[in-house]
């Protein structure tokens, strides 16, 4: 029986060193091939492979070393991997690796822009909580104070006055919770001092929809921007439920494997999240700039599940 051709790449390929290897196959009609990246210790490890029997090689040594075909992947004047295949001839393969390295050194290009904007979000984040604290939430609880010395003054007091007194401290005490969950909601003082678990306890103490929290870190200090990117992606993420999933219940899962921390939150609401959306899209923006990855799984009816991996060493 005649061998079956490679596939053309789709639009279903997401993962670009898989894409990569595979339009490698198939430009060279040589079946498997893998992406390779150059490590500092002088080790290649394999990013990317693709077979069209369903078992992608996972080193060049599942590959024959008869017939094979090599392209390096030159970025910034530095061999960054190559491209290895099982037959065919090499001239399709550097053309290839040239695209390769140019979509690499944009990825990069587009990390690094998107690590400002994250940097020149949290110093804005900072200066806000600090103007919140130190100016209306003050005279804010300022006000509470005198309403409440007010209200001892006028306890024996007959006529409108003594409730009208109550109804000013409640509205009082209740726009200066909102002013501290704004404060928390960009960059909790709790989050500096406590830690994350404690941080997300208090968030999930002030959303409407009820939260379940599994936090396994809690005894753990994590860096300062993993903490803070961890936080702020739930955050929005249980804003979001609040606003357009109509959920009864969400849970909450921190935990860590290995040398990265893994986030997941996960509602029963109707559904139907759109990835490319601008809030989704601003989280991966914010996760993605700190070298870690976003996944959203949301069919119609059944929920939302967004999983976080980030990792500790960022």
């Amino acid at each position: 029986m005649a061998a079956q051709p490679t596939p053309a790449p789709s639009r279903c390929d997401t993962d670009p060193a898989t894409t990569i290897a595979r339009l490698a196959a198939w430009l060279v009609d040589g079946g498997d091939a893998i992406v390779l990246r150059h490590e500092r210790d002088g080790q290649a490890s394999v990013v990317g492979s693709w077979s069209p029997t369903g078992a992608a090689p996972t080193s060049v040594d599942d590959l024959s070393a008869r017939d094979g075909s090599r392209a390096p992947i030159v970025v910034a004047g530095r061999v960054w991997g190559e491209i290895v295949v099982r037959g065919g001839g090499p001239g399709p393969l550097d053309d290839l690796a040239g695209l390769a390295a140019a979509a690499i050194e944009a990825d990069a290009e587009l990390a690094a822009a998107r690590a400002l904007i994250v940097a020149g979000e949290d110093r804005t984040r900072r200066r806000i909580e600090r103007d919140l604290h130190d100016g209306a939430q003050q005279r804010l609880v300022n006000t509470i104070l005198m309403l409440k010395l007010a209200r001892s003054e006028l306890a024996d007091v007959d006529g409108e006055g003594p409730e009208l007194v109550e109804q000013a401290l409640q509205s009082a005490e209740c726009a200066n919770r909102d002013l501290r969950a704004l404060a928390h909601g960009d960059a909790p003082g709790i989050l500096a001092s406590a830690g994350l678990g404690r941080a997300l306890e208090a968030v999930a103490e002030l959303s409407p929809v009820p939260v379940t929290l599994d936090v396994r870190v809690a005894a753990r200090r994590l860096p300062e921007q993993v903490e803070l990117t961890a936080y702020l992606t739930i955050s929005e993420a249980l804003t979001n439920v609040v606003k357009h999933a109509r959920a009864s219940a969400v849970h909450v899962a921190v935990d860590l494997a290995g040398a990265s921390l893994r986030v997941s939150v996960v509602d029963n609401g109707v559904g139907g999240a759109d990835p490319r959306g601008s809030g989704l899209r601003g989280l991966r923006d914010r996760v993605e700039a700190m070298g870690g990855a976003l996944t959203v799984e949301s069919c119609a009816g059944h929920g939302t599940r967004l999983a976080v991996k980030l990792p500790i060493g960022a």
